[in-house]
């Protein structure tokens, strides 16, 4: 049985309450152009859920970041008592989905996409993100051409 500190009736009244992430979300749904976007959604933190879950522990907060490593843009954050979920652009709900679930995360909101899912489920290791790409790209870029010293040292 886990510990709840707060009761499950509790967190679905501070959920619903919670204005500031409808608004942002409403706000960045009109900057995205995409207004209905697709949800995602993960066990909450104090759920049951995690008493009979054999993988590894996973939050809003990490799955977030697993996401943006690889370009996909995370907004409008709500929870309620069984439940924390984010929005994803429905262009990119595909890729978010075939990556939480190669990554191991577990969704409650079913898969988007039956290529994709037979994609994730393979097995493989996770893609190359694309912000270690665009680091190795500026290593490779320092490597070819010298610094300013450097051509200012050669030249005397």
């Amino acid at each position: 049985m886990s510990s709840r500190f707060v009761p499950e009736w509790a967190n679905d009244i501070m959920g619903a309450l919670n204005l500031i992430d409808w608004v942002q979300g409403l706000i960045m749904g009109i900057i995205y152009r995409d207004i209905t976007p697709h949800r995602i959604a993960i066990p909450h933190p104090e759920g049951n859920f995690w008493d009979t879950w054999r993988g590894a522990f996973w939050n809003a907060g990490t799955a977030k970041r697993t996401l943006q490593r690889y370009g996909v843009r995370v907004y409008w954050y709500g929870f309620n008592g069984r439940e924390v979920y984010f929005h994803v652009a429905k262009r990119q709900a595909s890729w978010a989905d075939g990556l939480l679930i190669r990554a191991g995360v577990p969704t409650l909101t079913g898969e988007h996409d039956a290529r994709r899912s037979a994609w994730a489920h393979r097995g493989h290791a996770m893609p190359r993100a694309w912000a270690d790409q665009a680091e190795e790209r500026k290593r490779q870029r320092r490597r070819q051409r010298p610094g300013l010293w450097a051509r200012i040292w050669r030249r005397q």
